[in-house]
């Protein structure tokens, strides 16, 4: 029997099935199964199979993809993000990760390298839900995760050493530099990784403060926005519904910036906003 890794978007849920163990370990990188309550996903088959020396798929889209099964995931990557994207019907698309502090949706806001996931991994262990690390799509005065595993590298690991053997086992692909990125699903042992939509109850916009202490500010609605439309990704049509969309957002939440330091501090900062 083919193995089967399964892959969700907002209105799809694909099986891409895999000729042997090898290029099904390789596949599980992109895995992304969390629970979706309430939406109803269109099922689709990927069918990648061994030809030669090769490995090829075609994608729903009609995309080939041919090569090693390493070069097949970064295409099924692009792929799935698209076909996200997709679905929104011209909706923003925040670089932020989306956490759930007891029943408060928090969004964090960052650029890449801030440490938004080590934040992300670090409140996962502490107890709180993450729903996702990567891309928040603004819908008005709601939200919904990427359904994406959080990628994470390996100077996260001795932050959160409750989660390191997790992490570990967890799919890995190599770096540019030869060092790994594990896929691990945001969720505790034995526990669920669950993706909603729902309002935001704060924005917290990070900014790098490695080695120092974490500080957490009141942020002003003109310079939120500011930041939020720099952080986004906007469709090739309909700019200014999307614009709306994302001051909507933060009219809507409480904004804020967060000098990101010390782990354990920025946790207590998060909880006490919620």
């Amino acid at each position: 029997m083919l193995a089967r890794i399964v892959v969700r978007t907002l209105a799809h849920e694909f099986a891409v099935t895999c000729p042997d163990d090898t290029v099904a370990a390789a596949m599980a990188f992109v895995r992304a199964a969390p629970e979706m309550p309430g939406r109803t996903l269109h099922a689709t088959l990927i069918e990648v199979r061994r030809e030669g020396a090769f490995h090829v798929t075609r994608t729903p889209a009609g995309s080939l993809l041919e090569g090693s099964p390493s070069h097949i995931v970064h295409g099924l990557h692009r792929y799935f993000f698209a076909t996200f994207a997709q679905e929104l019907a011209g909706a923003p698309v925040l670089h932020a990760a989306s956490v759930m502090i007891g029943d408060a949706r928090v969004i964090l806001v960052a650029q890449k390298a801030s440490g938004k996931t080590t934040l992300a991994v670090r409140l996962l262990a502490e107890g709180a839900s993450v729903e996702g690390d990567e891309h928040v799509a603004v819908l008005g005065q709601s939200v919904v995760a990427r359904p994406r595993t959080l990628r994470v590298k390996p100077g996260t690991i001795d932050l959160v050493p409750s989660l390191r053997e997790a992490i570990l086992c967890s799919p890995s692909i190599a770096n540019w530099d030869g060092t790994p990125i594990y896929s691990v699903e945001p969720r505790l042992p034995g526990g669920s990784w669950r993706i909603v939509e729902g309002p935001a109850q704060a924005l917290v916009f990070l900014e790098q403060n490695h080695g120092g202490r974490s500080v957490l500010a009141p942020l002003g609605r003109d310079e939120a926005l500011r930041r939020a439309i720099a952080m986004s990704y906007f469709p090739d049509e309909g700019k200014a519904v999307s614009a709306a969309r994302l001051r909507m957002l933060v009219l809507g939440a409480p904004c804020y910036r967060l000098s990101l330091g010390d782990l354990g501090n920025a946790v207590w900062h998060l909880r006490r906003l919620t």
